[in-house]
């Protein structure tokens, strides 16, 4: 997982609040590798197999799962200052899988109904149809934005039970 140590520690304020920013005019980004990831799955699996007589083969097959972490693929913390906003479902996560294969061994050949005996019969014996479903669910919605910090002329008056109001002052 990737971690920027020079990331804005501060809502709102822009470069001001870069940590390396008073010190040594940094407003860059300094990647630090680190393997304080987390990540967790859960899951129930099923699977039901049928074997007939006549050469037929049915596996149906049901996951229930739930994938949560950080950080996907070695990608980096999205909200730094506060590295709980960033803990959510991975972006390869599917909730529900299910997958049906049906085999079926033709009929001819040696020891089959048909063509048992004879050079034809080893000739085309053995052979097999298969088909296979898949049903999942997608994948979870992954909201992102640009890398840059974002100083917002918006500010939130506690006065006004937190809400949000544009600033209309020139900035200086």
């Amino acid at each position: 997982m990737d971690v920027d140590t020079n990331a804005g520690m501060v809502y709102g304020v822009g470069n001001a609040g870069r940590p390396q920013f008073p010190t040594f005019n940094r407003t860059g980004v300094s990647r630090t590798r680190t393997n304080d990831n987390k990540s967790q799955y859960n899951s129930l699996q099923m699977k039901i197999d049928r074997r007939f007589s006549n050469g037929l083969l049915v596996t149906n097959s049901y996951t229930l799962s739930r994938s949560m972490d950080y950080a996907n693929e070695n990608g980096g913390i999205a909200t730094p200052i506060d590295f709980s906003k960033s803990w959510g479902r991975s972006n390869f996560d599917r909730t529900h899988n299910f997958v049906s294969t049906v085999i079926y061994e033709l009929p001819w050949g040696p020891n089959k109904r048909w063509l048992s005996n004879g050079l034809l019969g080893r000739v085309v014996g053995g052979w097999q149809i298969s088909n296979i479903f898949v049903a999942q669910s997608g994948v979870p919605l992954s909201i992102t934005a640009s890398g840059t910090l974002f100083i917002s002329r918006l500010i939130t008056n506690p006065k006004r039970g937190g809400r949000t109001a544009v600033n209309t002052t020139p900035s200086r």
